[in-house]
């Protein structure tokens, strides 16, 4: 008879103390399990991997530290947490269970009180390097439930939504897990305080991450786009499934490039005019000014439209002949499409003719410019890089960044195998940047993987096979007989951090510039100085969140 156990998880949160900013070449713990917030501060002592008591063993973290399935498990596993969050926010905590025995059918139910929404996706893992690092989620209201293995970690994501009319406060909420007779394993009682204040979606930065067709076309049977066009039919079949991953990527506040639909299609009007819709393609590459005049002369006359409309000019220039290029096509575009804005990522700052480089001859072409984040670091340092583009801001210009499949350590990026504090960290840098925008380059580059996604996020083989999801943030559900799309630790992080990012910049204009500078110093310094503990982390936001709270209420 399988052995059961009711843990009752006390809903309370403990702060970690502050530790000094610093970044070694050694990841914070690989497994997982350091720096939640536990009752023991660090929380940090952990037993062997594998399970050699007869009981189940389970604890909360919070929702973005990544724990290591064939890791280690706590010593003492943390019994309380709590979730702090604004109204119009989201955000998670995790559950990870470690069964003395294999249990197959376990499902999960979570009690929440109105004004908020709770959802569950158990998280799939890769193996890298001998380690079982968590990342994609499936959904558990499609899946339905889900197997533990005796000796292994499995760890459910539990997200919590908030709307602008949920009420200020502690809200009591009960997770359950249970195993396939019904039967109660595991009973978590998560607390979810909601600050008295909403994120204001004008202090939001741009973001915008390609979806791409080809990957789409591939992993769901439709054949090889970059071989030719698919018949018509089959090509509106795929827009469905384009747009069921658009849809999952606006209602994380991130645009996908191109519409669901060409912008002469009627079927358009309806992103165009959807306010989350911050930014669309309207072209890109070489110009083809039959196309662009006709999208052109659609919007023109509508400004919220206009507004929105992005011309990708020409990707990363490294030469003098592709920045001429670059000015061409821009000059281009600016001839047929005034108004349209113009667009490019770089990442190396090349001298164009000896006294120009190209931040300042990007800065003549373009209406966006976007330098990779780690040009903050290496042209001259954060602040005198900044100061680059004040007068191009003044002038009612913008600047994006950007990272890809580099920089790596001790820069942040968004890598399966990297810590997840790291993501979040990220757009905490982008802050100090003082950066408009965020741009990447796919959410869904699976086009050259050998194999299922699910099995490897090896994303770009002809560069290297050494790094794990570049361009690659969601899974095919087709794999598991749907066809949404899949989000993943890292989305989850991404979408956290770019309200992270929202948070910042609100405070910045109600608190002490000099108070919230220090508070954001023990999260990031610069570029390549940041927290690994995440208790730092979490205690600095929490404090932000409080004042900030404070500050809105005129107390």
């Amino acid at each position: 008879m399988k052995r059961r156990i009711l843990l009752i998880l006390l809903a309370v949160l403990t702060l970690i103390p502050a530790v000094s900013c610093s970044r070694g070449n050694t990841p914070a713990d690989e497994s997982g399990s350091s720096g939640t917030v536990t009752e023991t501060p660090g929380g940090s002592e952990t037993l062997p991997g594998g399970n050699e008591s007869k009981t189940m063993i389970s604890w909360i973290s919070n929702g973005y530290d990544k724990i290591i399935a064939n890791g280690d498990v706590p010593k003492k596993p943390s019994n309380s947490h709590t979730v702090y969050m604004a109204k119009g926010e989201s955000e998670g905590c995790q559950i990870s269970l470690r069964s003395p025995e294999d249990m197959a059918g376990v499902t999960v139910e979570i009690s929440a009180p109105e004004g908020l929404t709770a959802s569950a996706s158990i998280e799939k893992t890769q193996r890298i390097a001998g380690k079982r690092w968590p990342d994609g989620l499936l959904p558990l209201d499609k899946v339905k439930s889900f197997d533990l293995k005796s000796g292994e970690t499995s760890t459910v994501y539990i997200k919590f939504r908030s709307s602008g009319s949920t009420p200020a406060g502690d809200h009591k909420c009960t997770v359950t897990v249970k195993d396939g007779s019904g039967e109660a394993i595991v009973t978590a009682g998560i607390t979810v305080h909601v600050w008295d204040f909403e994120l204001d979606g004008e202090f939001a930065i741009e973001s915008w991450i390609d979806i791409r067709m080809e990957s789409l076309a591939k992993e769901y049977g439709f054949g090889d786009l970059r071989a030719g066009a698919l018949p018509e039919e089959d090509m509106e079949r795929l827009r469905v499934i384009y747009k069921l991953y658009y849809d999952m990527l606006l209602d994380y506040g991130i645009c996908g490039g191109d519409l669901p639909y060409d912008i002469l299609d009627d079927r358009a009007d309806e992103y165009l005019n959807d306010p989350r819709v911050k930014v669309f393609t309207i072209g890109q590459g070489e110009v083809d000014e039959e196309t662009l005049r006709a999208r052109y002369n659609k919007i023109k006359d509508n400004p919220e439209w206009l507004a929105k409309a992005l011309y990708y000019s020409l990707d990363e220039p490294t030469t003098r002949a592709m920045l001429d290029e670059l000015a061409s096509r821009s000059a281009a575009v600016r001839r047929i499409a005034p108004g349209v804005k113009t667009i490019s990522a770089y990442y190396e700052n090349i001298t164009y003719d000896g006294v120009t480089d190209a931040t300042g001859f990007l800065q003549e072409h373009l209406d966006i410019s976007v330098p990779k984040l780690c040009l903050f670091e290496r042209v001259g340092g954060l602040e005198s890089y900044k100061k680059r583009f004040q007068a191009y801001r003044a002038a009612g210009n913008k600047v994006y960044t950007y990272v890809c499949w580099e920089p790596w350590k001790p820069f942040l990026n968004v890598f399966v195998n990297e810590e997840g504090i790291d993501h979040r960290a990220l757009f905490w840098q982008i802050y100090d940047c003082g950066a408009d925008g965020f741009l990447y380059w796919a959410a869904n580059q699976w086009y050259d993987l050998d194999v299922n996604p699910w099995n490897s996020m090896q994303t770009i083989p002809w560069l290297t096979r050494d790094i794990y999801g570049d361009g690659s943030f969601m899974y095919p559900g087709n794999k598991f007989g749907f066809d949404d799309p899949c989000s993943s630790l890292r989305l989850e992080a991404v979408r956290d951090g770019l309200e992270d990012n929202t948070l910042l910049r609100m405070a910045k204009k109600h608190l002490s510039s000099s108070w919230l500078d220090k508070e954001i110093d023990k999260v990031t310094k610069s570029p390549t100085i940041s927290t690994t503990d995440s208790g730092v982390f979490d205690t600095v936001r929490i404090n932000i969140g409080n004042a900030l709270e404070k500050a809105l209420s005129g107390k």
